[in-house]
C-alpha cells in the first residue's frame, strides 16, 4: 500500500502477537517400577583343556554338557553413562570320553574354566539389572590324545527394571478446565523377595541293583510345583530334578555303567515385610537358581550305600501390584485459548506369567551298521524356539539337539540326532497385541532301548512364558493461555456432524460442554455423521 501524503500514525504501529501465558499446572506423581524389553547378547568362548596325568589317554568324546554362572546376578543401572559392565563367571565342563583301553568304562572329567566379559547397557531412567547365562551352543575337537578343545557360544540376557516417576496433569490452580481422561491399569513391580534353602538329604536306593561307586556326571534342573500367597506368607513347593551317571559293582565284582534320574521335593515358606501383608498382588513371578547343588556317594553305617543331596537353591519371588492411572489426553477452556503439548509414551505392562510341559518323545534311528544291544542315557539342549499368539492360544515351537548313549558290542557309542517339537497352552485373555518372552528348562530326558536300531527319547522340557503388552501414557505439558487471539465464534450455531467426529470434537470447537449439546439436542448417544445439532454456547 502507498500513501499520497505522510504516513499515518496508526501505520506506524507495531502488529500485536497473541501473548501465551503459562498456567499454574497440578500434576499428580506416582513411582512406577516396570519392565523393559529383555537384552540379550552371545559371547565366544573358546578353551584347550588337557586331561589330567590320572587319566586314561583319549580316543573318542562320547557326551559334553557344559553349564555357566554369572556374577554378579544383580545390579543398579544409571541412564546415560557409556561405562561397560564387567561380568565374570565359571563354565563349568562336564566330559565323558572313550580311552584307547580295550573292556575299559567311560572316563569322566569336570574342567572349570573362568570367563570374563564386558557388556554396554544402556537405560533412559535409573533401572534395577538382573542377568543370567546359558550355553546356546557346544562344540568340542580332539587335539591329540591329551588334549582337547571347547567352544561355546553363551548367551547372556538382562531383564531391566526401570524405576520411573511420572507426573501426570490434573488440572490448573487458578483456571477450570473441560478434561477428557482415560484410565490405564499397570502392573508395577513392588517388591522382591530372596530366599535361599539348604538341602540335606539322602535320595531313595530302594531301585539301587549294585552298589554305587562313582559319579561321573551330575545335572540338576528346578522347577515350581505349585504356589501359595496368603495375607502374611508365600508358599512355593516346587522339584529338584537330578541326573546321574555312575558306575556301579554289580554280585559278581564287575563294573558297569549306571544311569539314574530322581525328583527331590522342597517346600519354602517365604513371610512377607509388614508393609507388604494384607495386599491384593496382581502378578507373582518366581525364578530359581542353583547355588552349588552337588551329590556325593555316603555309606549307611552296615547298610547299603546310597546318593547324599546338599547344597541350596534360590528362590527369588516378584510381586507385582496393580495401579489404575486416569490420564488428561485432551484439554480446552469454555472462555480462553487453550494450548498445550502432549507427549505419549510407550510402556511395557507385565501381563500374565504361566509355565507349560512340553513333552518331546521321538525314535532315534541308528546308523548302517550300528546295532544297538542296550540304551543308557541321552543329553538334550533347546537350540531354538519360538512362540506364536493365536486367539487365545499360544503356540510354542523349537528343536532339540540330543546325545544318545548306546551299547553295541561292549563298546560305549554316541549318537546325535534333532527332534522338532510343538505345544499348545491356553491363556485366557490372550490377544495378538501381547508380547511372549519365553525360556525352556530341560526338567529330565531319558533314552530307551526299542531294537538294535531304534532307539527312544522322552525328553521333558518346561516352558516359563511371561505375556507383556504395550501401555501408552499420555503426559499434558506446558499448559498456557493463548492472550490476544483472534475471536470467531458465535454463541449459536447449527452444523453437521462430519464423519469421525465426536461429541467431544463438537463441543471443544464451539467452547461448550458434552452435556449441554446432549440436553439442547435430546441426545442419548454419540451423533450420527451428518447429523445437524444446534451448539448453544
Amino acid at each position: 500500500m502507498t500513501y499520497e501524503k505522510e504516513i499515518p500514525a496508526y501505520a506506524m504501529q507495531p502488529a500485536r502477537a497473541p501473548r501465551v501465558v503459562q498456567g499454574a499446572a497440578v500434576y499428580h506423581s506416582t513411582q512406577i517400577m516396570c519392565p523393559l524389553e529383555r537384552q540379550r547378547i552371545t559371547y565366544q568362548f573358546e578353551e584347550d583343556i588337557l586331561v589330567p596325568d590320572i587319566k586314561d589317554d583319549m580316543a573318542e568324546i562320547l557326551l559334553m554338557e557344559a553349564d555357566c554362572d554369572i556374577m554378579p546376578t544383580e545390579k543398579k543401572l544409571l541412564p546415560k553413562t557409556d561405562d561397560l559392565l564387567n561380568f565374570t563367571g565359571i563354565v563349568t565342563i562336564q566330559t565323558l570320553y572313550r580311552s584307547d583301553k580295550e573292556d575299559c568304562l567311560p572316563v569322566a572329567i569336570t574342567s572349570k574354566v573362568p570367563y570374563k566379559f564386558q557388556w554396554n547397557l544402556h537405560c533412559t531412567a535409573p533401572a534395577e539389572g538382573r542377568f543370567d547365562c546359558r550355553i546356546k551352543d557346544l562344540e568340542y575337537m580332539i587335539i591329540n590324545e591329551r588334549k582337547f578343545r571347547v567352544k561355546a557360544t553363551l548367551e547372556f540376557s538382562a531383564r531391566l527394571y526401570e524405576e520411573k516417576e511420572m507426573a501426570f496433569f490434573q488440572a490448573l490452580e487458578d483456571e477450570a478446565l473441560e478434561l477428557k481422561t482415560k484410565e490405564i491399569e499397570l502392573n508395577c513391580l513392588t517388591a522382591r523377595i530372596k530366599e535361599e534353602t539348604a538341602l540335606d538329604l539322602k535320595m531313595d536306593s530302594m531301585d539301587l541293583k549294585e552298589a554305587p561307586m562313582q559319579i561321573l556326571w551330575q545335572h540338576y534342573a528346578i522347577a515350581e510345583n505349585y504356589r501359595q500367597v496368603t495375607t502374611e506368607k508365600i508358599v512355593l513347593n516346587g522339584f529338584v530334578y537330578v541326573d546321574l551317571l555312575y558306575t556301579a559293582r554289580t554280585e559278581d565284582g564287575e563294573e558297569k555303567l549306571c544311569h539314574k534320574t530322581e525328583r527331590v521335593e522342597f517346600t519354602q515358606f517365604i513371610p512377607l515385610a509388614k508393609d507388604q501383608r494384607g495386599r491384593k498382588w496382581s502378578l507373582v513371578k518366581v525364578e530359581f537358581r542353583n547355588q552349588g547343588l552337588r551329590t556325593v556317594i555316603e555309606p549307611q553305617g552296615d547298610g547299603p550305600v546310597c546318593f547324599h543331596l546338599g547344597g541350596s537353591l534360590q528362590s527369588s519371588v516378584s510381586l507385582y501390584e496393580e495401579k489404575n492411572q486416569e490420564m488428561v489426553i485432551d484439554a480446552y477452556h469454555l472462555e480462553k485459548d487453550f494450548t498445550c503439548r502432549f507427549k505419549t509414551l510407550g510402556q511395557r505392562n507385565s501381563i500374565f506369567t504361566t509355565t507349560a510341559e512340553v513333552a518331546v518323545r521321538d525314535v532315534v534311528h541308528l546308523h548302517d551298521g550300528c546295532k544297538a544291544e542296550s540304551a543308557l542315557c541321552c543329553r538334550c539342549r533347546p537350540i531354538h524356539w519360538n512362540v506364536q499368539i493365536e486367539k487365545n492360544r499360544m503356540i510354542l515351537t523349537g528343536c532339540l539337539q540330543a546325545v544318545s548313549l548306546w551299547k553295541d558290542e561292549g563298546v560305549f557309542r554316541t549318537t546325535r540326532s534333532r527332534h522338532d517339537f510343538q505345544q499348545s497352552v491356553e491363556v485366557e485373555g490372550l490377544d495378538q497385541e501381547m508380547c511372549v518372552d519365553l525360556d525352556l528348562l530341560v526338567r529330565d530326558c531319558r533314552l530307551t532301548f526299542l531294537n538294535e536300531r531304534q532307539l527312544e527319547i522322552s525328553c521333558s522340557l518346561i516352558a516359563v512364558c511371561d505375556g507383556y503388552q504395550e501401555k501408552e501414557l499420555v503426559f499434558l505439558e506446558e499448559p498456557a493461555f493463548v492472550e490476544g487471539a483472534p475471536q470467531g465464534r458465535g454463541g449459536m450455531v447449527i452444523t453437521a456432524v462430519e464423519a469421525g467426529e465426536t461429541l467431544w470434537d463438537l463441543a471443544k470447537i464451539h467452547r461448550t460442554t458434552c452435556d449441554r449439546i446432549r440436553t439442547v439436542n435430546h441426545l442419548s448417544s454419540e451423533p450420527k455423521t451428518g447429523q445437524k445439532l444446534l451448539i448453544i454456547k
